[in-house]
């Protein structure tokens, strides 16, 4: 019975690791993913207000 409770308690120190591995890596693709829409839209924007001027 210890023994079930020991793996138990280890199983869900894993998972909640395993979760917040994945959440680190959600939000590291989610950064990048932003970065490659919002550079190029600022380029874009600052383009057209510098050859309208």
């Amino acid at each position: 019975m210890d023994t079930n409770k020991k793996s138990s308690s280890s199983l869900k120190q894993e998972n909640r690791g395993l979760v917040i591995d994945r959440l680190k890596q959600d939000l590291k693709n989610d950064l990048i993913t932003g970065l490659l829409v919002v550079i190029p839209l600022a380029t874009t924007i600052w383009l057209t207000i510098t050859i309208a001027t």
